[in-house]
Order: structure tokens, then sequence, then C-alpha cells
């Protein structure tokens, strides 16, 4: 896995929540880099990264904006569902 994201707010980080797979963070680079160049943050496979609620939201915006260039699967259709459907701040952990 590339990355994994976990409810912020849980201490233990033992659920993970959904994940981005090789492919898929691949996909998303330009999102990604489109994130990074609006709110400072990057989300790498190596590293933390801190997401509040209107992060998650801005990341929902870009993907939808950009979804017919990103070719998507189904794997990709269903994360972006999941970052719709969020309701916490989140922890995206690069493995």
């Amino acid at each position: 896995m590339a990355v994994e994201f976990y409810d912020l707010n849980e201490k233990a980080k033992k659920t993970i929540l959904f994940s981005l797979n090789d492919e898929d963070f691949e996909k998303l680079q330009p999102v990604l880099f489109q994130f990074k160049k609006l709110t400072g943050l990057t989300i790498d496979q190596y590293g933390n990264s801190r997401l509040h609620a209107e992060h998650v939201q801005l990341i929902v915006e870009l993907l939808e904006k950009t979804l017919s260039d990103l070719k998507p699967n189904n794997h990709l259709f269903e994360l972006i569902e999941k970052f719709k459907n969020n309701k916490c701040d989140l922890l995206a952990i690069g493995d």
C-alpha cells in the first residue's frame, strides 16, 4: 500500500478507513500536486499528513475537476466516494 488513511482522533490507529494503492497514487499525482500548491501540505508515500475537513473537501473538489483526465478504475471511484463520505479529520500514513 502506498498511503493508508485513519481517523485522526483514533489514538491507536488500528482501523484503516481506506487506502491508496501504488497505481492509484500515481494516477492522483496531478491532484496531489495541485493540493500541495493550494495548501502547502504534501501527501506522500513516505510521510504522515494530517488532513482536516476542509482539506478533505478540497481533495474531493480537485478529484471531481480532474476525474476525466485520471482514467479512473473501480477502486479509484470507490476511493473518491470514501473521501466524499468521510466525516472525520484524517491521518494519511505512507508505508
